[in-house]
């Protein structure tokens, strides 16, 4: 009779267990998607800045609003990191690509348009930048509930694998210089 109390005592314990990592599994995913969506957003403000930017310079070259509206449109629903990671590198460009035509038209570097969104875009860069770091600080946590036993048993079972990392080699590591 101790023996069958032992048991389902013991039962019991690994139930709880198994739906408390469940539980805090879902969580930390949902984490993820929501650090990951936070990104999004951010990227879609700095192209919206961006944008209007690109707009200021039609008055100056039409070739040159024309190429950057071109670099804008090559943009890629991001659903997943690598999307991600390609619209950073084309945010990048498109912003040298501003700075130098701002290098070559002093008019619109003076102008309160181009100094206003400048500013802005600023401000998303380093939204951008927190929101990288808290996915990535949440894919750790996710990770590591993943990886490390016990409940690496709980996650297998449940089909839960490692997520990916938002990364970035070293040669897009500098963020363009934005200043005016």
């Amino acid at each position: 009779m101790v023996t069958l109390g032992i048991l389902i005592a013991l039962v019991v314990i690994i139930a709880v267990y198994f739906i408390a990592t469940q539980r805090s599994l879902v969580m930390t995913k949902e984490n993820i998607a929501n650090a990951f969506s936070q990104i999004k957003v951010s990227q879609q403000s700095r192209f919206d800045a961006l944008t209007e930017l690109a707009k200021a310079t039609k008055s100056y070259s039409e070739y040159e609003y024309k190429t950057l509206m071109e670099v804008i449109s090559k943009r890629q629903s991001s659903n997943d990191v690598k999307g991600i990671e390609n619209n950073e590198e084309i945010l990048r460009n498109l912003s040298g690509r501003i700075n130098a035509l701002a290098e070559n038209y002093p008019d619109l570097k003076a102008s309160e348009t181009y100094k206003e969104t400048m500013q802005s875009i600023n401000k998303y860069e380093n939204t951008v930048r927190t929101s990288r770091m808290v996915f990535n600080d949440t894919v750790t946590i996710y990770n590591r509930k993943v990886k490390q036993f016990p409940s690496s048993l709980v996650a297998s079972v449940l089909g839960y694998k490692a997520e990916d990392y938002l990364e970035m080699d070293d040669s897009k590591s500098d963020m363009p210089n934005l200043e005016y």
